[in-house]
This record gives C-alpha cells, sequence and structure tokens, in this order.
C-alpha cells in the first residue's frame, strides 16, 4: 500500500508543497488585493525567517486616504504567534514554511487533510476484499476486530467475520478484552459489565459510594443481574467489595477522575456485630494495580480453650474467619498462626499468695507478667500466601477500651492483609484478581507464584512505603511453605456434626454418635449445625424427635452425595450428549463444599417445609392396608432405593437464586404489586354492593334487610373460603390458585351484574365472597415465602393496609357509578374486570414461590435429563388423607378457638372490629345519606377519613418497626409476641373515643359535617392498629399452629362481618343513631384492657398452652440455668477454698 501512495506523482510531497503554496498566493492576493506589497524580488529573509514585507512603508496610505486602510489584526495576530504551532496545528503535521507565512489560514489545513485522506481511503478502497481477509488470518481476534472497526471501507473489506468470532461464547475473555481497549478511554459516563459483556451507562458518574452489602446501590441497570451472581471479592465477615468498583477506581487512576471515583472514596471502618470485631480498609494505585490493605482486631481474653478460640476466630454460620482472608488460607498455616498469637496473651497477675495455696512454690513472672507481647519465631513474621498477592500480619497489642472504665486497656489479636486486586482488566484475565479467588487467568497465568510474581518488593512495603512510611519489619515467609494441600480435613474439618454432638450433648435427645479421630485437631471452626432445642413440655417431645432425626438424616446423606457427584456428571455427559455442569475444576469443587458444608439457613428452610406438611396438607406414611397390584409385563417388583434420601433434591444452599428469598428485589416488588392488586380487587368487591342497595332493592322490589344479604353473604365466603384454599396451596402451590380463584371471582362477578333473578344475584355474591378469598389467604403465604423476618412485618402492614382500604373505598365508588347512567350492574361489573386483571397479570408476572413445589419442577427437569427416575422432590412424597385433611384444617382450629384463651378472646375483639367495619356502611349512609341530605355518591366522600386513620395507622407501626427489630436482634432472633401489644393498647383507647365522637356529632344534623368525619381518623387509625398487631400477636404466639389459629379468627371474624349488617339498620332505627353508636363504643370500651392484660400476664398464659410453642419461654429458662449454674460454680469455689484453708 504504501509503495502505491509513494509511486503516485501527484501525491508526492513536491505536488503536494506546490499545490499547498498556490493555495496561499491565492488566499494573499484575496485579502490584501494591491494595497499589500509584494514581497521583494530578491526573497530577503530576516533573522526569525521570516520573508520582509513592505506594508508599513506608505505612510500615506496610512494617513491621507483612511477609507482604503486594511485592520491587519489578523495578520498581527499570527505573527504574535510565532513559532507557536500549538495554537495553530502541530508540527508534525503542517509544512514549516506554510506555518511561517503571516497570510496562510490554517483552516485549510484540515480541508486539504481531509482531501488527502480521501485519496488514500479510495487507494485502499481498490484492493479486493480477499487481500484483506487475507490478511486478517494472521491477526489474532482482536487485532482483527480492531482493523475491522478502524473505517469503513475497512469494515466493508473485511467483514463481519472477525466481530461474529469474539462474539462466541468461548471467546467472551477475548470480547471484553476488545471492549476495553478499543472502547473503554472513550465512555467516562459508562462501565464496563463482564456479565453481559456490554458497556452500560452509569446511573451516578463519579458519584458512586461504596455501600453495605445488604444496601442495593447498582452501579448500572443491567438485565443480566438478577439471573447471575456480579463478581466480589470477599473482605470480612459479611462485607465485600464488588468489582466494579475496582474497575472505577482503577479508571480514575488511568484516564481522567471523569472515568471513575478516587481510591480513597472506597476506604471505610466498621464493626462486626455478631463477633465484636473491628475492621478499617483503605486503598492505593501503584503501577495500574489496586492495593487493599485490611486490618481486624478483636480483644483477646488470656487462657481461651480450643471451642473458645474458634468461636473468637470464626463465623459458626459461614465458617470462615471473621477477619480478611484469600481463598488458600485453609490450605497454609494461617489457623495455626492465629492460635499460637493467642497463646501468648499474657495472664493476669497471679500474687504469691494465691500461688503459694495451689502449690509450695512460686514464679515471678507469673506474679508480675510482661504485658508487651513479642510474640515466637512462628507467629511473629509476615506470611505471603505462595498462590496468590495476599500478605498477613497477626499481631498481639494493647489497645485502649473506651467503653470500659475499669480495664482501659487491654490485649487485642490484630490480623493486617495486604493485597493486590490486580490491574482491572477483567475478573477473568486477571492473574492477581483470579488467584486470590482460586481460579486460572488463562493459559499464560496457569499457576500463580507470588514469591516469582510479586519479586523481592512486597506488597506490604509498597503499601506502607506510600502511606504510613513505615515498611514491616518482619522477615517474609511463606504461608504453606511445605506447599500442602490440606483443605477441610487437614485443618479438622471433616465429621462436623459428629464433632458438635460430642461437645453438646444436652442439645439433642438421642445419644451422640461417636466422634472420629480428626475431631481432636484444632483446626478451623466446627460445623454447627443449627439444632432445635427439645420441648420444654412432654406434649412437644415428639415432634422434637422427628425434627432432630430428620436433620441428622439430612446431614450424614452428604457424604455420600459428594461421593457421587461424579458419576452423576459423567452419566448426565453420556445421556444428553453435553455436559449440563460445564464447570471448571474450581467451580465443581466449591459446588462440592457448599453442598457439603450446608448453611443453617438451608436446613431451617428444610425443616420448616417437611414440618409445615405433617401439620397442614397430609402424611408421608405409606398404607400398607391396601393390597398392591401386579407390576405388570411379568415382571417382579424392583428393589427399594437404597437411601430414599439421596435422592431428594433441595436447594443449593441457602443463597440459592432459584429459592423466592433470593430473588431480586425487582421482581419480588412486581409480584407485591401484582397480589396486592388481586387483594384489593375481592375487598373492593366486599362492599361496593352496599352502595347499590336501594337501586338493587328496587329493581327487584325486595326490602333493604334481604338486598343486605348480598353483601352478609360475600362475607360469608371468606369465613369458608380458606379451609379449601390454605390446603390447596400448600399442595399444589401459590401461583395456580390465585389464577383460578381470580379468574372464577371474575365469572360470579360477571354472574352478579347480568342476573336476572334476587336468587342469581345472593348465590354468584356467595360464591365470589368464595374465591375473593383465595386472595386473602394465599398471598400472606407468599409475602412468607419472599421475605424474610427482617422485611416480612412491613410486606403484611403494607398488604393490610391495602385490605382496609378495599372496602372503605367500595361505597364511595359504588355511590357514584349508582348515581350515573351506568346504573347498579357496573357496580359489579367493575370488579370483574378487576378480577380477570388481576388473574392475566398473575398468569404473566406471578412465578411459583412455593418452595418445595420449585424442588417438584427442579426434580422433574433432572429427571429428564439424566434419566434417573429416582429423583424425587419431597413434595412428591405426599400422600393426601382427606380424613387427616379434614382434621387438621377444620377440627384442629375449632379446638385451639375454644381451647385456647389468647386466641379465643383476641378473636373476639377483632371479630367485632371487623363487624364494625362493614356495620358502618350503614351507619355512613344513614348519617350523611339521611341526616345530612348528600346524594349517594357525596355520602361515601366520609370515607376518605378511615382512609387517612388506616395510613397513620401504617406510618405508626413503620416508625415502631426499627424498634422491634433492635430488640429481636438482642434476644438472639427469639420473638417475644407481647412486644406486639404496644399499639394496640392505643388503638383501642382510639377507636373507643372515634366511636363516642361519631355518636354524639352527627345524630342531629346541627353540627357542621367536617366534625362527625373527622372522627372516623380515630377509628380507622384503632381499627388498622389493633387488628394488625394482634394478628402478629397470634402468630408469634403460636408459630407452627398460627395457620390453624388463623383459620379460626378467619372463620369466626368472617361470621361476625356477616351478621353485623343485618341488623344494623332495626338497631339504628329503633333506639337512634347516638345510642346504637355509644352501645358500640361501651363494647369496644370493655375489650380496651385486654391488650394490657396479655402484656403482663400473656406469657403465664401461653406457658400453660398445649399449642403455643414459647420459644422465649425456653430461652429464659436457659439463661436462668446458665446464670444459677454460674453461681454454683463461684459458690464452689469459695467452699473449696475454704476447705483448703481448714486443711492448712
Amino acid at each position: 500500500i504504501s509503495r502505491r501512495i509513494r509511486s503516485s506523482r501527484a501525491y508526492s510531497i513536491e505536488a503536494v508543497e506546490k499545490a499547498n503554496a498556490k493555495a496561499a498566493e491565492k488566499r494573499r492576493r484575496r485579502i490584501s488585493g494591491d494595497r499589500v506589497a509584494k514581497p521583494t524580488d530578491n526573497g530577503e529573509v530576516n533573522e526569525l525567517g521570516e520573508r520582509d514585507y513592505s506594508v508599513f512603508s506608505e505612510a500615506s496610505t496610512l494617513v491621507g486616504e483612511q477609507h482604503h486602510v486594511k485592520d491587519h489584526t489578523d495578520m498581527m495576530h499570527r505573527l504574535a504567534h510565532h513559532d507557536s504551532f500549538d495554537s495553530l496545528v502541530d508540527l508534525t503535521t503542517a509544512d514549516l514554511e506554510k506555518l511561517r507565512d503571516p497570510y496562510f489560514d490554517s483552516r485549510n489545513l484540515a480541508l486539504e487533510r481531509r482531501r488527502t485522506s480521501l485519496v488514500h481511503e479510495r487507494m485502499v478502497a481498490e484492493l479486493p476484499e480477499e487481500i484483506w481477509q487475507r490478511i486478517t488470518t494472521f491477526l489474532d481476534e482482536i487485532d482483527a476486530a480492531s482493523l475491522a472497526v478502524s473505517t469503513k471501507i475497512l469494515a466493508d473489506k473485511v467483514g463481519k467475520k472477525p466481530l461474529d468470532m469474539l462474539n462466541l461464547p468461548e471467546n467472551r475473555t477475548l470480547r471484553i478484552s476488545f471492549l476495553l481497549r478499543t472502547f473503554d478511554a472513550g465512555l467516562p459516563d459508562h462501565l464496563l459489565c463482564f456479565q453481559c459483556a456490554a458497556f452500560h451507562r452509569r446511573l451516578t458518574p463519579m458519584k458512586e459510594s461504596l455501600k453495605a452489602d445488604y444496601v442495593a446501590h447498582p452501579v448500572y441497570s443491567c438485565p443480566l443481574v438478577r439471573d447471575s451472581m456480579l463478581p466480589r471479592t470477599r473482605l470480612t465477615h459479611l462485607r465485600e467489595l464488588p468489582y466494579n468498583f475496582v474497575q472505577l477506581a482503577l479508571r480514575a487512576d488511568t484516564h481522567g477522575a471523569k472515568h471513575g471515583i478516587q481510591c480513597e472514596s472506597l476506604e471505610r471502618q466498621w464493626k462486626c456485630r455478631d463477633s465484636g470485631w473491628k475492621h478499617r480498609s483503605r486503598y492505593i494505585t501503584h503501577d495500574g494495580h489496586l492495593l487493599l490493605r485490611i486490618v481486624s482486631q478483636c480483644w483477646a481474653p488470656p487462657k481461651l480453650t480450643a471451642t473458645e478460640e474458634r468461636h473468637l476466630l470464626y463465623d459458626r454460620e459461614e465458617y470462615t474467619p471473621f477477619f480478611s482472608v484469600c481463598h488458600h488460607w485453609k490450605d497454609g498455616e494461617l489457623t495455626q498462626i492465629c492460635k499460637c498469637a493467642l497463646s501468648h496473651v499474657p495472664r493476669p497477675p497471679d500474687s504469691y499468695i494465691s500461688q503459694l495455696k495451689r502449690a509450695p512454690k512460686i514464679s515471678i513472672a507469673a506474679a508480675r507478667p510482661n504485658f508487651i507481647v513479642t510474640m515466637c519465631d512462628f507467629c511473629r513474621p509476615v506470611r505471603r500466601c505462595p498462590e496468590c498477592p495476599s500478605e498477613y500480619l497477626i499481631e498481639v497489642q494493647m489497645c485502649e477500651d473506651k467503653n470500659d472504665p475499669i480495664n482501659t486497656f487491654k490485649h487485642a489479636i490484630v490480623v493486617t492483609r495486604w493485597a493486590d486486586l490486580g490491574n482491572g482488566s477483567s475478573p477473568y484475565t486477571s492473574p492477581e484478581w483470579a488467584a486470590i479467588h482460586g481460579r486460572d487467568a488463562g493459559e499464560e497465568h496457569a499457576v500463580y507464584e507470588s514469591f516469582s510474581q510479586i519479586g523481592r518488593r512486597a506488597v506490604s512495603g509498597v503499601f506502607e512505603s506510600r502511606v504510613s512510611g513505615c515498611i514491616p519489619g518482619q522477615r517474609m515467609i511463606s504461608l504453606n511453605p511445605k506447599m500442602v494441600k490440606k483443605g477441610e480435613e487437614g485443618n479438622g474439618c471433616d465429621n462436623l456434626r459428629e464433632r458438635w454432638l460430642a461437645e453438646h450433648p444436652a442439645s439433642v435427645p438421642a445419644a451422640p454418635p461417636t466422634p472420629s479421630a480428626n475431631a481432636t485437631t484444632q483446626g478451623e471452626p466446627t460445623r454447627q449445625e443449627e439444632v432445635e432445642d427439645a420441648p420444654l413440655r412432654p406434649n412437644r417431645a415428639s415432634r422434637a424427635s422427628s425434627a432432630t432425626s430428620s436433620l441428622s438424616s439430612l446431614t450424614t446423606m452428604n457424604t455420600r452425595r459428594a461421593s457421587q457427584a461424579a458419576s452423576m456428571s459423567a452419566q448426565r455427559t453420556m445421556t444428553t450428549g453435553t455436559n449440563i455442569a460445564r464447570l471448571d475444576t474450581a467451580h465443581r469443587d466449591r459446588a462440592v463444599f457448599e453442598y457439603l458444608e450446608r448453611h443453617p439457613t438451608a436446613i431451617g428452610r428444610i425443616n420448616q417445609h417437611r414440618l409445615q406438611h405433617s401439620l397442614t396438607v397430609g402424611q408421608t406414611r405409606s398404607r400398607p392396608e391396601k393390597e398392591l397390584p401386579d407390576f405388570g409385563g411379568n415382571k417382579p417388583y424392583p428393589p427399594l432405593l437404597p437411601d430414599r434420601e439421596e435422592y431428594v433434591v433441595e436447594f443449593s444452599g441457602h443463597d440459592d437464586p432459584n429459592h423466592p428469598q433470593n430473588w431480586p428485589t425487582k421482581q419480588k416488588l412486581i409480584i407485591f404489586s401484582v397480589l396486592v392488586f388481586n387483594s384489593l380487587s375481592a375487598t373492593f368487591a366486599s362492599s361496593i354492593f352496599s352502595a347499590a342497595s336501594m337501586s338493587v332493592g328496587a329493581h327487584f322490589h325486595v326490602g333493604n334487610e334481604v338486598i343486605t344479604l348480598g353483601t352478609s353473604l360475600f362475607v360469608l365466603g371468606y369465613a369458608f373460603g380458606p379451609i379449601a384454599w390454605a390446603p390447596f396451596s400448600e399442595l399444589y402451590g401459590r401461583r395456580l390458585p390465585v389464577i383460578l380463584a381470580a379468574s372464577m371471582f371474575g365469572i360470579f362477578e360477571i354472574g352478579v351484574s347480568v342476573a336476572k333473578d334476587l336468587q342469581t344475584v345472593l348465590i354468584c355474591r356467595f360464591f365470589a365472597g368464595l374465591f375473593g378469598s383465595c386472595a386473602l389467604t394465599t398471598v400472606p403465604a407468599v409475602f412468607a415465602d419472599m421475605f424474610n423476618n427482617k422485611y416480612r412485618g412491613l410486606a403484611v402492614a403494607a398488604f393490610s393496609a391495602t385490605i382496609f382500604n378495599g372496602p372503605l373505598l367500595g361505597p364511595l365508588v359504588g355511590g357514584f357509578i349508582t348515581k350515573s347512567y351506568l346504573g347498579w350492574r357496573w357496580t359489579q361489573y367493575i370488579p370483574a374486570i378487576m378480577g380477570f386483571t388481576a388473574a392475566i397479570l398473575a398468569f404473566f408476572f406471578q412465578k411459583e414461590s412455593y418452595p418445595p413445589i420449585i424442588l417438584v419442577e427442579k426434580a422433574s427437569e433432572l429427571r429428564r435429563l439424566t434419566r434417573n427416575w429416582g429423583i424425587h422432590a419431597k413434595q412428591d412424597e405426599v400422600e393426601v388423607d382427606f380424613k387427616e385433611l379434614i382434621q387438621k384444617n377444620v377440627s384442629r382450629p375449632l379446638r385451639i378457638l375454644f381451647l385456647e384463651p389468647i386466641v379465643l378472646l383476641v378473636t373476639i375483639y377483632m371479630s367485632f372490629l371487623y363487624g364494625i367495619l362493614y356495620l358502618s356502611f350503614t351507619a355512613y349512609a344513614l348519617i350523611w345519606g339521611r341526616v345530612y341530605g348528600f346524594s349517594p355518591g357525596v355520602s361515601g366522600l366520609p370515607y376518605f377519613a378511615l382512609i387517612v386513620g388506616v395510613f397513620i395507622g401504617f406510618a405508626a407501626f413503620l416508625l415502631e418497626n426499627p424498634g422491634y427489630v433492635k430488640k429481636l436482634e438482642a434476644n438472639e432472633n427469639v420473638p417475644v409476641p407481647e412486644w406486639r401489644l404496644l399499639l394496640p393498647m392505643i388503638g383501642g383507647v382510639s377507636f373507643a373515643v372515634g366511636l363516642f365522637w361519631l355518636a354524639w356529632t352527627g345524630y342531629q344534623g346541627t353540627i357542621h359535617w367536617i366534625v362527625p368525619t373527622l372522627s372516623g381518623v380515630l377509628i380507622g387509625f384503632g381499627i388498622y392498629t389493633v387488628f394488625l398487631q394482634l394478628l402478629n400477636y397470634i402468630i408469634d404466639s403460636y408459630l407452627m399452629f398460627a395457620a390453624s389459629a388463623i383459620a379460626a379468627n378467619t372463620l369466626l371474624r368472617s361470621l361476625f362481618g356477616a351478621i353485623f349488617p343485618l341488623f344494623a339498620t332495626y338497631m339504628f332505627e329503633g333506639i337512634g343513631i347516638n345510642w346504637g353508636l355509644t352501645l358500640l363504643g361501651c363494647v369496644s370500651v370493655l375489650l380496651i384492657p385486654m391488650p394490657f392484660i396479655f402484656y403482663f400476664f400473656g406469657k403465664r398464659i401461653r406457658a400453660k398452652s398445649k399449642f403455643a410453642p414459647a420459644p422465649d419461654l425456653a430461652l429464659d429458662k436457659k439463661r436462668r440455668e446458665a446464670e444459677a449454674g454460674g453461681e454454683n460454680g463461684s459458690s464452689s469455689q469459695e467452699d473449696g477454698s475454704g476447705g483448703e484453708k481448714k486443711d492448712a
């Protein structure tokens, strides 16, 4: 190509200079004309290299003829910038003589260069495509793609093949490198996403801030984030650093401040609530790498036992150190180094008298210990991980404890870790980042050897020389000198359950298995399986025993499952033709490890769902009394599965993305909105019929009492619906009943709207309530599936506010519809439309959230892929026994209702409130319709006061909830039901005051209408707060029997809601509005002391209950026993010392 260009005479250097000289001459003549003198013929040049122009020689031209004078400011400006090529164009792109010409216009240079570029492009285009495609074969994928995107002509010549090669799944790493090399520097407002290999716009450029892991703070919006985990590194316990912030910190250092953030903004200080460890992090950039230092410290008491050392250093749930570590910490000597450092913590001074009491000898070192810890040769040096750029320093220092006024200075173990987080290229190609996480960064970095990669200059030395100027003086040795892969077994982490049972024999009724030889090794922490305490009362012993045996079977089967992992993978490869897992060795090993080391949250979820099966829907035992049919085909029955538990599928740990509680927040909010709308349509339909009762009665020629049955029968359907919908949702999941019930609800509402006789109206209203109750029964269960204890209360509170606002909006909307040309039938068409809309939204947006059904779908897919027909879910083993189903869902709720004082009294209070809610439709219609003479639509506007009261109650709950969460955390996450009764104490008084206010201000019409309207604020606040918190009180008190207690509560509550509207009209017309509401207010006053009684005596009542588990009482008993044990121990020590004195 270069020879073709050089061989063209038209574009030689001489030709270009000649053309430029002609253009400059034309420019000079056009500007100066005949008034500027031409240069001298001899072409003299002064000492500055400028030609001699005589523009100022003719004075008469400047003085005499003013109209011929030319402004030479442009020329003077160019003369002033003599040899300042940066002010015009680059010196390397222009001819020197051309720039020295004062009449040369630099703007023409761009045009000339563009003309030259066009000619070059035409010459490139003349070459055939085969040559360019042949050139790309000698380039790698990244260079070929860079050539293809350089110009449009080359893009046409080369084609899309280089870019298509980068789009292949196996070239995903190359595609990321190409994007970083080509576009990263030119897109300051974007950031490369490694999940989808694309640039996303930053949401808050230059304002990104590293938040805690439980705070949602995305850097950009990516559609793949919901289905995958973003790359991140573990800092400490419950703290991680996303790779996005590594990118931003290094981009700001490489390309400029607009491309990222300063690394200093990532520095944090925090304290772990679970362990008491304090951490502080700091970052610097060095040679394009991000360096990290985390200093962790914790108070270290002397004379710690082996178990206390493990509890001090390691988390008992995650089973990792509280301080910062890399992926290879289990293979080295980090565990032994930390325990050696703890052994150097000096003991408190032991007086000479105390020493003589124990033995006839004394020790000066024990009486006057040296509190300056010097460590030993084993734990003093700085340790470097041989497989990644991480360095550790373990020290025991004397630190100040400002919270302890008595012992101000204490010893603390301080663990400092320095690490090189890599160059930020990508989490797949950066050798340092991949090595820290135990992965390979490609063939060229298959094995990372830190001592050869880092060299003599340590990461800690580079960091401290930049930050503090004080390089650690300890020598540097390897964290794993023998390069032995100890893993779990070498550190004493096998047979974890047996080790825990050996240390805690009293926590399990059965005798613990014999611990293995490895159980005595002082390695990393033991895995403590989450075993529930044995119940205190005999009637719960069988349930505790079954839960413990279930947990034991779950734990003992893990070893056999791990040994079958490789064979199962090979079987999937042979049967399906493709390896389903397609994981590298590190990922596969990590999956097996996570399966073996199951998180206690996963154990709790498994036991919870299996206990829910046995308490709600049926049994898993077989029925031997039924005769088995022939197997068929002259075949004998095959043998049973060797261990059925091994074929039961489970979730992949506590953070499995398929579990509903691990779904993205956006998806949860969408499902939450759909379900709340479904519930709103059902409750809205319950009361909208009351606004059209007069028109319906006139249409069918019946009285008001008969038409009231339309509302009462709908609410009566609420009473019998949960009996069917609760077990239905436990057997077939949450999604199917919601869609089915919403569709049938809409169909029966259509039946009401097109009815030709009264019988059709009443029957369809009952069945509409029956199907509408599914939302009220199933939606809270969906919230329990999706939200944990921290957020479930808020979700239920928002749901309850919607449930109360639905009936209050019905009369308002129904009154205006009935008054309009649409007529009363449209009061039923609109709920039908809402029901069908809810069914459609649930069909498209609601995912199945019941974990056992999710596992059923997972097992079905695995059976199809692996051809192993023994794989199944625990839900597949459930056999529906209708006798047991009726007993658990009908008989037991009634027994709980009449045998449990808490359930009975709370249900009466809540039922009274629920009846008042539906009675208010009659009372408000009489007050604002008859007394004040408002029209049907306007008479519903006072319901807004009730709605405002409900929202005030919701706000009060939001203000109280943080305090409840703090008390829950302080009580080891064991709820005390009586904590829920503070708002009902206030709400009961507010409700009674609101009834009296309404009774004596709205019965005559002489007082302004706003006065009785404002009473609705107190009534709405009281109904919401009392109803919500008493419902939570029942749930916290009865736990696994809460479903039966709520079923009994719903039954009686719905009966009250159906009966109260029937006698409301007779009561108000017989004794008057004022005395009728006063009577109800007096009943509410009698119910006010109930929350106070339960607040002070609830624990005693629950202690005598046959159904209330009372875990808070068990915890209190444990604490009392521990205190008594401590007192006995101290008294025994005193007795022992007294005995020694007597012997002396």
